[in-house]
C-alpha cells in the first residue's frame, strides 16, 4: 500500500501525507470496512479549511482518485440515496493496509 501511496503522490502532485489522508478517510478503523465519500468530502479532508489553492488541489485529488481506481485500490459508484458518485476502497480487506500505512506514518494513530 505504501508503494502505491508514494507512486500516486508523485503522479498527481499531492504529498504522501495528503494521499494517506485521502485513503484513511475511506477506512473505518473500528469496523474495518470502507466508508463511501464524495470527491467534495475528500477534497475538504485534504484542504482542512485552507482554500488558498482549492482549485489546484481539487484537480490533483481527482487525478489521484482516477489513478488509484486504475490500480484497483478505489472504486467509484453511484450512491442510490443521494444519486451522487462516491468513492470507496475497492474491497474491505484494503482497510487493513490503509490503516497500517497510517499507523506507520503516524505512530500516535491507534487502530481499535
Amino acid at each position: 500500500m505504501e508503494r502505491h501511496i508514494v507512486n500516486t503522490a508523485l503522479h498527481c502532485g499531492l504529498t504522501k501525507i495528503q494521499i494517506q489522508t485521502l485513503l484513511t478517510c475511506l477506512a473505518d478503523a473500528i469496523t474495518l470496512k470502507t466508508v463511501p465519500r464524495s470527491t467534495d468530502d475528500l477534497v475538504a479532508a485534504i484542504t482542512a479549511g485552507d482554500e488558498s489553492h482549492a482549485g489546484l488541489i481539487r484537480e490533483a485529488v481527482e487525478e489521484a482518485l482516477d489513478d488509484m481506481e486504475k490500480k484497483e485500490i478505489l472504486r467509484k459508484r453511484l450512491d442510490p440515496e443521494t444519486r451522487r458518485y462516491v468513492w470507496s476502497l475497492d474491497n474491505y480487506y484494503l482497510c487493513h493496509g490503509v490503516l497500517e500505512a497510517e499507523r506507520r506514518a503516524n505512530p500516535s494513530f491507534t487502530i481499535a
